[in-house]
């Protein structure tokens, strides 16, 4: 059964297949160890290794959140 993908998802699959794992490890140098802990989980090759659901996701990132703590997001990129 073929389905019809909307428009963007060329791009998106495009990019998808471009960009290499160096090409992603310079873009999240200076995340925070907790953040780029998750980032690595999303993008593991093996979905065994991945979050289950976005349910778990969000609770992953939620407590690494409160471990960065009140300022975490007040740092200017």
């Amino acid at each position: 059964m073929v389905t019809e993908l909307p428009p963007f998802a060329e791009v998106a699959i495009w990019c998808a297949m471009a960009y290499r794992a160096e090409d992603v490890e310079h873009a999240a140098k200076g995340l925070p160890v907790p953040l780029w802990d998750i980032l690595h989980t999303l993008l593991r090759r093996n979905p065994a290794v991945r979050f289950a659901t976005a349910a778990e996701l969000e609770t992953v990132m939620r407590a690494r959140l409160a471990q960065l703590g009140p300022d975490a997001g007040e740092e200017t990129w």
